[in-house]
């Protein structure tokens, strides 16, 4: 594994959680409950600490399977690889 796979992992495993606890705590304000913005960074935060590893570990697998099968496709399809890759790790 290379430092990019492993960066790449990291980034995705750091945004994914707080777009995740983002969208959570909008939908517990639609309910009417006040979160503070202190609030928001601790459970920010706490959900990046506790969800990360296993959501880490989820990513990193999705990944092993996502950039070889990218790699066929750049290959026998031509495309533009920056396309292929992007749209593998989405």
């Amino acid at each position: 594994m290379g430092a990019g796979f492993v960066l790449a992992v990291i980034v995705t495993t750091v945004l994914g959680s707080i777009a995740h606890t983002q969208f959570v705590l909008a939908g517990l304000i639609g309910l009417g409950i006040e979160i503070t913005v202190s609030d928001r960074l601790s459970t920010t935060l706490q959900d990046i600490a506790g969800m990360g590893p296993m959501f880490g570990m989820i990513v990193a697998i999705a990944f092993l399977i996502a950039m070889p099968a990218a790699t066929l496709v750049y290959r026998f399809a031509g495309m533009l690889r920056y396309l292929v890759y992007g749209v593998a790790g989405a």
